[in-house]
């Protein structure tokens, strides 16, 4: 078993490094792309029906989505009954 948590605490910065470099890489590929050029084919290209009623499917079921509930949707506040009587 010590050898289980030790090897864990050799893998847990080299995934920390891997993550970071991952995430700088599709930021930089991200930040270089056409998206209007991608966006026009998304809604335009062959199959945009089927990918149009997925995505709407998707945003409408966003709870359900694995790992969805780490995700905080800020909902509005209710008017409390003090407010609506005074």
């Amino acid at each position: 078993m010590a050898s289980a948590v030790a090897s864990a605490r050799t893998l847990v910065p080299a995934f920390g490094i891997a993550s970071l470099a991952t995430t700088a890489y599709y930021t930089n590929k991200a930040a270089r792309s056409d998206w209007r050029k991608h966006l026009r084919d998304y809604f335009t290209g062959p199959g945009r029906i089927s990918r149009i009623l997925l995505l709407f499917l998707v945003l409408t079921n966003l709870k359900s989505l694995p790992f969805a509930w780490t995700v905080r949707i800020p909902m509005p506040a209710a008017p409390s009954l003090v407010s609506l009587f005074s």
